[in-house]
């Protein structure tokens, strides 16, 4: 719980940064995850601020960002639980800049992430009859890619925007799909 409470903390001076390098704007996200394996899907929340156009020739933006998920499942009397907590840069080019006139426009993204993630595995024994007290935990550090797209609404002070995705990193790679508005 204390390693939670550090990330947090991390995080929230992440954006303290951010937000004081010329951020145009914020996303707050919510969706829907599917990390590899068994395990299932999940709920994702996070929040990117823009910063941009970083360049004039191109509609380039940079989104540093953090998001988390939390899962657990069981099989065969196995137990795991992991906690993602992740920050990640995004690079995003506007395939029709916002200037245009369409009612909305895609986007391409491509991103480097660091997170902490963590898993945790309990089991019954099916020998003994008894629970095995004995409990294998692991809690690291990794760099990951996270690559994808999405489609950004217009609608006037605030823009819905949706996003989908795959990041893979030394933990549990993940499929993604969320939905936020930026404003």
């Amino acid at each position: 719980m204390r390693s939670l409470a550090v990330s947090l903390v991390v995080v929230a001076l992440w954006f303290c940064c951010v937000s004081s390098a010329g951020a145009s704007g914020i996303e707050p996200y919510a969706g829907y995850c599917d990390p590899e394996g068994e395990m299932g899907g999940t709920f994702i929340l996070g929040a990117n601020f823009s910063i941009g156009p970083v360049t004039a020739a191109a509609p380039i933006f940079i989104e540093p960002g953090a998001a988390f998920w939390r899962k657990g499942y069981s099989v065969y009397g196995y137990s795991w639980s992991w906690t993602y907590i992740g920050a990640v840069c995004n690079a995003r080019y506007d395939v029709a800049p916002e200037g245009s006139n369409v009612t909305f426009f895609p986007f391409a993204g491509l991103s480097l992430s660091l997170q902490r993630w963590s898993g945790k595995v309990s089991y019954f024994d099916p020998f003994s009859g008894q629970t095995t007290t004995a409990d294998e935990s692991d809690s690291e550090v990794d760099f990951g890619l996270r690559f994808g797209g999405g489609v950004v609404f217009p609608a006037g002070t605030m823009t819905f925007v949706a996003r989908a995705g795959f990041e893979t990193n030394g933990g549990a790679d993940y499929l993604f799909l969320t939905g936020g508005l930026r404003f």
